[in-house]
């Protein structure tokens, strides 16, 4: 004896009110997935965004030196070395996902004959931080040339 009438179209629209309640979600699911995806990306973007201002920031800070010897009153390029230099110091700085750690490696190029100064610093700046587990950076090479005049 078969089942009809009432009873087998209630049962029906059980399962299928269960099969939409699944596929709904399934798809709020993947939308939060894909937010948390969003949201992280957003924070790396904002993150470089800082560490590429700050390594501008010391790149202008080197280039900014006003005399070419050691001088108390203004910036110089005699003091420019590996981690010297500048009113920005060496170290960790304040980032959007932690910190950053901003550093910077002199190679002083021969001097010319009869300077006392080298005819060329080349300047690796780095700013380094880890985001999701994984170490990122920034570099940037510059170089400096001593043809800032004596004030």
């Amino acid at each position: 004896m078969a089942i009809r009438g009432p009873f087998l179209a209630a049962g029906s629209m059980l399962v299928e009110v269960m099969l939409g309640l699944l596929i709904m979600l399934a798809a709020a699911g993947s939308l939060v997935h894909y937010r948390i995806g969003l949201q992280r990306q957003e924070e790396g973007l904002e993150q470089q965004a800082a560490a590429l201002r700050l390594l501008a920031d010391k790149t202008e800070d080197l280039r900014g030196f006003v005399v070419l010897h050691h001088s108390s009153d203004h910036p110089s390029y005699e003091d420019i070395h590996s981690q010297q230099g500048g009113e920005l110091v060496a170290g960790r700085y304040p980032g959007i996902a932690g910190p950053m750690i901003l550093d910077w490696q002199v190679n002083d190029l021969p001097a010319l004959p009869g300077w006392d100064l080298p005819a060329g610093k080349e300047v690796q700046i780095q700013v380094s931080w880890s985001a999701n587990g994984k170490d990122r950076r920034v570099q940037q090479a510059i170089l400096l040339v001593p043809l800032t005049p004596e004030p």
